[in-house]
């Protein structure tokens, strides 16, 4: 049967109280009708939905796009909008996870975590001497992320082969954040999924410098 979703679709879950998922595998047929895979919590499975259960997601307007087309709301519907956005976006001088790692406290590792957040494009080298805590500070970084938009779909940290080892146990041990030593083969085939399926695909990884650099990876 062909269906009228692909993996990757963003769909509105008529039956569940029109919530938003994304379709994260390929249907399957029962009874003659197609069941599609939906995905609404990264940190949960996936659930089937009949294909007339779900609509298309149609992302609403920006306020640009509004503004150029004399598109204006009503006065409850502007409240209600900056209210979610208040919500949406909490304060970034505030850290939301600031007792949630199992680390002994120390102020400057968490100057990175708020440089990073009042940075408009949210980039951030960490160039601190030996023995500072870079790894922990990166961690920091990526739970309070998580505890703001919601558990990273694509989280990949690239390191010399000598220190995949220490990342994946740190991160384990200090942020309850469970991360796969990526092989070339495995990388390549992430990349060729994500080329395919887009924000569909997750990772959680950790990689090698020499990986990244090599020619095979390149070539993708």
């Amino acid at each position: 049967m062909q269906g009228k979703f692909s993996k990757g679709d963003r769909v509105i879950i008529k039956a569940f109280e029109n919530k938003i998922g994304i379709i994260d595998g390929e249907p399957r047929e029962a009874k003659g009708r197609l069941l599609y895979p939906v995905s609404t919590d990264p940190a949960q499975a996936s659930s089937y939905y009949p294909e007339d259960s779900l609509e298309k997601f149609i992302p609403p307007k920006s306020v640009e796009q509004l503004l150029k087309t004399k598109e204006f709301s009503d006065v409850g519907e502007f409240i209600h909008g900056l209210i979610y956005k208040k919500l949406e976006k909490p304060l970034s001088d505030n850290i939301y996870t600031f007792y949630s790692s199992r680390t002994e406290f120390q102020v400057h590792q968490f100057k990175p975590v708020l440089k990073f957040l009042n940075t408009a494009k949210q980039r951030l080298l960490l160039a601190d001497e030996v023995g500072l805590g870079k790894t922990i500070e990166a961690g920091i970084i990526i739970t309070e992320i998580s505890a703001r938009l919601g558990e990273l779909p694509r989280v990949l940290i690239v390191c010399p082969s000598m220190l995949t080892q220490k990342w994946e146990k740190e991160m384990k041990k200090r942020f309850s954040l469970y991360f796969n030593i990526l092989k070339r083969n495995d990388f390549i085939e992430f990349l060729q999924r994500y080329s395919e399926y887009g924000e569909a695909e997750k990772v959680k990884g950790i990689i090698t410098l020499q990986t990244i650099r090599s020619n095979s990876v390149d070539a993708i």
